[in-house]
């Protein structure tokens, strides 16, 4: 969760993300959907360049984000990238599952006043191994989608962002075999506090 704008040098943005996933079984015709909830900081080493860090129900996720095209008056729209990778362990008693995701999103910040819209088309690899006693599975999805956010900024140090993404997968590998996707889709929708002062700031 972030805007299309960087902070710039020596600015740090803090976030706190409450939310829920939902996800399509791969096997059977039915979705789960859980709370989540994950916290992060943001730090800009350039006018171009944040580096951020998030813990949470993404395990841990590292994201970096540089500004391609800047804005050339005060309405002007923003896009950058901001690939991420993520890894996260969940189970106890020697069964365990191990989630990895990488993905690249482009984030196209479009103003709105003081605020921006955020739209964020995207590409995502997310592994699912399963490791149980007497065997183990292994689930790669390939899964596009987009991501529409709305940071409302509250003065210089807080903003407030609800955002909603959806994907759905376009190829899948089952224990290392091509596999019919059966139309995989992932959602999430959450509504986040950043805080901290942003490139405006």
């Amino acid at each position: 969760m972030q805007t299309a704008s960087t902070l710039g040098p020596g600015k740090i943005q803090l976030t706190v993300e409450p939310g829920a996933l939902a996800m399509s079984s791969f096997q059977e015709n039915e979705a789960i959907a859980v709370p989540a909830f994950n916290t992060g900081i943001r730090v800009g080493v350039h006018e171009r360049l944040d580096l951020g860090l998030r813990v949470g129900v993404v395990g841990i996720e590292f994201s970096p984000k540089l500004l391609l095209m800047e804005p050339t008056s005060e309405d002007g729209v923003m896009v950058a990238i901001a690939p991420a990778a993520s890894i996260a362990r969940f189970g106890m008693y020697g069964e365990y599952q191990r989630w990895s995701n990488v993905q690249l999103p482009v984030l196209v910040g479009v103003p709105l006043g003081p605020h921006e819209v955020v739209i964020g088309p995207r590409v995502v690899r997310l592994n699912i191994f399963a490791h149980f006693d007497d065997y183990d599975d292994d689930l790669t999805l390939y899964t596009g989608g987009s991501s529409l956010g709305l940071a409302l900024r509250l003065g210089s140090r807080f903003t407030l962002m609800p955002e909603v993404s959806a994907t759905r997968a376009f190829r899948a590998q089952w224990n290392g075999a091509v596999t019919p996707s059966n139309g995989i889709w992932m959602s999430n929708a959450s509504v986040g506090l950043l805080i901290g002062p942003d490139r405006s700031g």
